[in-house]
């Protein structure tokens, strides 16, 4: 316990980001370690335990908040968004959320730099965004017991970006590439395991090769086009600009 809380306090000085540990846990503990059987009444008694457990953690977690929150304002990389609304913060965040599923699963059109935008965002595509999101995750609970991978890849890949999502902006960019690669963890999670359900029968095993193979050529192609801009800072910048 105490080698877990040294590492999760050097995690957190060298980046705030790992203040989502302890939410990531506790999906471990649903699965695959199934140390808790769903979210009854009847499990609340483990889920105060497994809480109980993890607290040294969660304890440090405001902390670090408020200190990079100080950090960041006084280095004016931090604007805070008073001409925003919290509802307008809120559906700008599901629009980011929806091009972090949309970069995942393709990674086309990746940018350096993806100014983040003043306004707040037209509701024919931010409201669509939110909806399609909350229809997910009510989708992946009810699905839950059948497949519990689904819920917990999709809640460790929305959990963790939170914290980035735009809720409190830092910077300049809207949204990062850099910003994916713990979240989509959940993401992989759910794919490979679904994949490994696929592979029950042959059919399915026929299935998932294919999906692989057509996978892999696709992104492969993306890749292809998108590293020829990596060569040189200008390349890179006017790849960026044309984004």
């Amino acid at each position: 316990a105490l080698a877990t809380l040294a590492a999760f306090v050097l995690a957190l000085a060298a980046k705030p980001m790992p203040v989502t540990l302890p939410f990531t846990l506790l999906l471990l503990d649903v699965w695959p370690l199934r140390r808790v059987d769903g979210f009854g009444p009847s499990a609340w008694k483990t889920w105060k335990e497994l809480l109980a457990e993890k607290l040294p953690l969660f304890v440090l977690v405001p902390v670090f908040m408020v200190t990079t929150l100080q950090t960041q304002i006084a280095e004016t990389d931090i604007l805070l968004p008073l001409h925003l609304s919290f509802g307008a913060r809120v559906l700008q965040a599901a629009v980011h959320a929806g091009n972090y599923l949309r970069l995942f699963f393709w990674p086309a059109g990746l940018c350096a730099l993806y100014p983040r935008a003043e306004a707040a965002p037209a509701l024919g595509t931010a409201l669509p965004a939110l909806l399609g999101l909350l229809a997910l995750t009510v989708l992946l609970f009810l699905s839950a017991r059948r497949r519990p991978w689904l819920l917990v890849g999709w809640l460790w890949f929305f959990g963790v970006l939170v914290p980035v999502l735009g809720l409190v902006p830092v910077g300049f960019q809207g949204i990062a590439d850099r910003y994916l690669y713990v979240p989509m963890i959940g993401l992989l999670l759910a794919v490979v395991w679904t994949i490994r359900e696929m592979s029950g029968s042959r059919a399915g095993r026929w299935m998932a090769v294919g999906l692989f193979v057509a996978g892999m050529a696709v992104e492969a192609a993306v890749t292809r086009r998108q590293v020829t801009s990596w060569g040189k800072s200008e390349a890179l910048f006017r790849r960026a600009a044309t984004v």
